[in-house]
């Protein structure tokens, strides 16, 4: 009886080993899974560094933030800067498409140029008289052409020379430059166009202008003056009501006054 009360106890202690065994395993386990998991979400580049190298390299961190907003900034800046230099090279573009010195003229078909040796050499053979003439004949073209070339870009030149002086020294000028506009367009049918932006035909669309805008101011000048006169005249006929009005109107009808009452009022007398 005693041994099998001692073997009880003894065969209790084994079992409850047994299942203290496998509760320390998962717990092991457990803390094994949490600590792979906490090392999963921690970056790779901060796998293994102490807690003052994650400090310093969040600094870092900060710093290079900071010096890319100040680049973002600066870009920023230098791009609005660029844009206002844009607008204002469009803005002058187009305000020179207007000019009348701007405007493009239109092409003029020139001959072509013929080379006179090569002419005199080819034709010489076959008809010397002939050669010669054509010969004389591209001569006489190519410096022609080249001397109307050089001309027109003095023309043009000289006309450019007098349109910018004038905007510079006559602040009136681009007031009437609109009228001048106008009148060049309507003179693009007698005026070849290789002329129409020369200083003499600039001087005449000024002088022109001139004209028309005097015409203009004269007209405002009349409409004020009458503006003027009609306010003038009705400040008259006001100030007549209210003089009449405050010293009683004592006037009578003609036709109503006695024989002698009208030769008072005439200052006539029969005596």
């Amino acid at each position: 009886m005693i041994d099998e009360k001692i073997a009880q106890p003894q065969a209790t202690s084994q079992e409850s080993q047994a299942v203290e065994q496998p509760q320390a395993q998962e717990i092991s386990t457990s803390g094994q899974l949490d600590t792979v998991e906490e090392a999963n979400s921690i970056p790779q580049k901060f796998v293994g560094k102490s807690p003052m190298e994650i400090i310093q390299a969040y600094r870092e961190l900060e710093k290079e933030r900071g010096r890319l907003a100040s680049e973002l900034g600066s870009t920023r800046k230098e791009r609005e800067s660029l844009e206002e230099q844009y607008r204002n090279l469009e803005r002058e573009r187009i305000a020179q498409m207007q000019m009348p010195t701007q405007r493009p003229p239109r092409v003029v078909q020139m001959e072509e140029e013929m080379d006179p040796v090569s002419v005199f050499e080819s034709k010489f053979e076959e008809d010397p008289k002939e050669a010669i003439k054509q010969a004389l004949k591209g001569l006489n073209q190519s410096v022609s052409s080249k001397l109307k070339q050089q001309s027109i870009q003095q023309i043009q030149a000289e006309g450019a020379e007098y349109y910018w002086k004038q905007k510079k020294d006559n602040p009136d000028y681009s007031r009437r430059e609109p009228l001048m506009q106008q009148l060049a367009s309507e003179l693009q049918d007698v005026v070849r166009p290789e002329f129409l932006n020369s200083a003499k035909v600039l001087k005449a669309l000024d002088l022109m202008s001139r004209g028309m805008d005097v015409d203009y101011y004269s007209k405002q000048a009349v409409e004020r003056v009458q503006k003027d006169g009609l306010s003038v005249r009705s400040e008259k006929q006001r100030a007549q009501s209210e003089s009449a009005v405050s010293q009683g109107d004592t006037s009578v009808a003609f036709e109503k006054l006695s024989l002698d009452e009208m030769r008072r009022a005439l200052g006539r007398s029969d005596d």
